[in-house]
């Protein structure tokens, strides 16, 4: 899941011992809590999500940040996948894990792959400024 950017959220056996049902998002924040529950109606125990987001209350949301450096900021949709496959082929790991502490590896490593990426990938393009409507459902 998280090669592909996405969190699975139901970590409790849905079908006896075995996570069956899902629940993936792109966003770890989405979801405040999970819980499952014996159902009378299949041998599936009944998933409980409970979402971050109410879509009853009206928020006044800010746009993205466009200037930031991050992989959200990126439009993989138009991404030459070749390139970035060759220089993370040409990349010499064992160097750049010589280079650092066991500890700080991880954000070097994440940091190496955002280069790579913006350097094959173009930036999304911010919005334009628009009056968003407010969502009220009673």
């Amino acid at each position: 899941m998280s090669d592909n950017l996405c969190t699975q959220h139901v970590l409790l056996p849905t079908r006896k011992d075995n996570i069956l049902d899902l629940y993936v998002s792109n966003s770890e924040d989405l979801v405040s809590h999970v819980s499952t529950t014996d159902s009378s109606l299949s041998d599936h125990r009944l998933v409980e999500i409970s979402l971050s987001y109410n879509p009853c209350i009206s928020s006044t949301s800010t746009p993205p940040d466009f200037s930031a450096s991050s992989f959200k900021n990126l439009d993989f949709n138009k991404a030459d996948f070749q390139a970035i496959s060759d220089k993370l082929s040409a990349t010499d790991w064992g160097q750049l894990l010589d280079s650092c502490d066991l500890e700080s590896f991880p954000e070097l490593l994440t940091l190496t792959i955002l280069q790579v990426c913006e350097q094959c990938c173009p930036r999304k393009i911010p919005p334009k400024s628009k009056q968003h409507s407010s969502v009220i459902i009673p």
